[in-house]
């Protein structure tokens, strides 16, 4: 509890994508490995599944992955009122969805950002 923000406790889903290893050229991902595309949204207090999708082409982006879920067609429904889902800065900006700040185009991100990122980041997995 000493390590944690207070105003941070609403929220209750993380997503990220990851890939998993296939062998083809139109499973090409931006590493230049095959693979499929796995999108999980979780429960970060006991990584109970809440969405997913999987099969999309390994090349395709986090946030267009994440269109594949049901959290984005239903987030008012999963997501009690006044709470929202951890994503890192690949996933687009919603009010259900908290992200971390990026750095801009030849600048610093600020003290204030900068806190805000490292606490984001203790609860991202």
């Amino acid at each position: 509890e000493s390590w944690t923000c207070c105003s941070w406790r609403n929220g209750v889903f993380t997503t990220d994508g990851s890939t998993i290893d296939l062998y083809g050229e139109t499973f090409l991902d931006w590493k230049s490995n095959y693979s499929l595309k796995c999108q999980l949204v979780i429960m970060p207090h006991n990584l109970t599944i809440i969405a997913y999708a999987l099969g999309q082409l390994g090349s395709m982006h986090d946030s267009y992955a994440l269109q594949g879920t049901h959290i984005v067609q239903d987030h008012a429904t999963l997501l009690p009122p006044v709470h929202c889902m951890w994503a890192d800065t690949a996933y687009p900006t919603e009010r259900w969805c908290v992200m971390l700040f990026k750095k801009p185009r030849g600048g610093n991100l600020n003290c204030k950002q900068n806190t805000y990122n490292q606490y984001v980041s203790k609860v991202h997995t």
